[in-house]
């Protein structure tokens, strides 16, 4: 049951109304694709009737008055809407009477150490993009952010900083400067460069697994020097919807 989050040998919770709740939704989710391939289907020969006939499945079976599976778990996700907004979260931060100390899941932190965490977060991202990521090279056009210009009112797909005409000179050729980078130093050659078995030059698929878990790991610290810094630290969805460029919708 997808109500249930079994702990140990036959013992369980039952799931929190959000999570409960997303497992519904990828149920609905799943529904949505079958019902649209069956009408694209039953529909194959006239394209034009394909949405007449999804309102029509629809309204039969997956709407919240209909007394079908889906009819029953659409209700239920209004309902459980409602319920997760009246829920107390798990795992609270406990502040102190002074204000100065919190404590959240064991962890004790006071506040004249936030600039001591900032600190040594930043240090930790700048040896691992210059060190790890950038290969240490010092030929590289520097990008403080305060040269950099970007467009919010854009409205390509996919139109970011980096398409904004301002910042070409910064960017001219930065799609293989790491490439020529490898290429200019043998002992950088020697670690990501290796030969296919026709005899081409290819990336070394496990020099490239280790770029990559520096990549992840770089993105540890950054993400704090976004979270804490900046004044309220910012809620999961606002943390999690950031955008840097656009996509199906505007940034």
């Amino acid at each position: 049951m997808l109500s249930r989050k079994v702990r140990g040998k036959g013992r369980g919770l039952w799931e929190e109304p959000g999570n409960f709740n997303s497992h519904l939704s990828a149920l609905t989710w799943a529904a949505q694709l079958v019902l649209f391939d069956y009408a694209c289907f039953q529909e194959q020969d006239d394209e034009d009737q394909i949405p007449v006939f999804l309102a029509k499945i629809c309204k039969k079976f997956f709407q919240q008055l209909a007394e079908t599976p889906f009819g029953h778990i659409l209700q239920w996700r209004l309902y459980l809407f409602k319920v997760g907004k009246a829920a107390i979260a798990k795992h609270q931060a406990r502040w102190s009477l002074d204000g100065q100390t919190v404590e959240y899941r064991g962890v004790e932190l006071q506040m004249s150490q936030i600039s001591d965490l900032v600190a040594s977060e930043y240090q930790r991202a700048h040896a691992l993009l210059y060190d790890e990521l950038l290969f240490q090279a010092k030929d590289l056009t520097p990008m403080e952010s305060w040269r950099l210009k970007d467009d919010l009112d854009l409205e390509d797909f996919g139109g970011s900083w980096l398409s904004h005409p301002s910042n070409a000179e910064f960017l001219e050729g930065a799609e293989l400067a790491l490439f020529r980078r490898i290429q200019g130093n043998a002992e950088l050659r020697a670690m990501f460069l290796t030969k296919a078995k026709d005899g081409s030059m290819i990336l070394c698929p496990k020099a490239m697994d280790i770029y990559e878990s520096h990549a992840q790991e770089f993105l540890q610290p950054l993400l704090v020097l976004c979270h804490v810094p900046g004044g309220p630290p910012l809620r999961a969805s606002e943390l999690l919807s950031m955008m840097w460029c656009n996509n199906a919708r505007q940034r």
